[in-house]
């Protein structure tokens, strides 16, 4: 039985204490790397992803790159956080946003993101099962996001 949004995000609290303390703990960095992406399977949203991602990729790195299972995830996620941007933008431009004076610079955004996009895809991914591609968006982040809500803005 899934946990529910509230237990998740007990859970991500717990683990987030536990991980501020010791970062370099492999086994701490994965479940708190998998509660992040449990939490993006039910939530869907831009913050879910960012920490699925985040923890992630410092879990690759922790790693030193040697699991292809966890590169092949960050890939996936990558890619993930590259479509929900895109998805993002076009929703944005069709509710409005066209007519907006920053409009040709969400377009250019747009193009860019599309064509990072089918260089992701052109890449051959690390040894793995098969991946399941949902959702995307774009730029690394520097700092693990807070378990707080997020909301989206178009900049």
């Amino acid at each position: 039985m899934p946990l529910s949004d509230e237990m998740i995000d007990r859970l991500l609290a717990s683990l987030t204490a536990e991980w501020d303390v010791n970062n370099q703990d492999v086994d701490l960095t994965r479940r708190l790397a998998s509660a992040w992406e449990d939490r993006f399977g039910q939530k869907r949203d831009e913050e879910s992803l960012d920490g699925a991602y985040y923890y992630y990729h410092h879990l690759n790195k922790l790693l030193a790159e040697s699991d292809s299972l966890v590169a092949r995830k960050v890939i996936i996620l990558q890619k993930q956080k590259i479509e929900l941007r895109i998805k993002s933008i076009e929703d944005w431009l069709a509710q409005g946003g066209a007519l907006h004076a920053e409009a040709q610079a969400y377009r250019t955004e747009l193009q860019e993101l599309k064509m990072e996009l089918a260089v992701l895809f052109s890449k051959p991914m690390p040894p793995g099962p098969p991946a399941k591609l949902f959702l995307d968006l774009s730029a690394d982040r520097d700092s693990p996001p807070s378990s707080g809500s997020a909301s989206f803005s178009a900049n």
